[in-house]
């Protein structure tokens, strides 16, 4: 990583790169805009997700949204 970063400043590789990603993106934010099937394929998943979070904040806000351990382990059980 310190080839890609000069001082505070990235150098030109490092820029060039940025740049490569952002044609990615655009590339598949592009590809997800045209085809209609993996539209409605991602719509159930985000669904999904979407509930499980719901879930997590009413079970949460049941305990007052209080965890009483400490330790790690007992917070993923509560």
């Amino acid at each position: 990583m310190r080839t890609l970063q000069v001082g505070d400043r990235p150098t030109q590789l490092a820029l060039a790169l940025a740049e490569f990603g952002r044609i990615e993106k655009t590339l598949h934010a592009l590809n997800y805009i045209d085809d209609e099937n993996r539209r409605r394929a991602t719509l159930p998943q985000l669904n999904r997700g979407e509930g499980r979070h719901s879930l997590a904040r009413d079970v949460f806000h049941g305990k007052r949204g209080e965890l009483r351990q400490r330790y790690r382990e007992g917070q993923e059980d509560q």
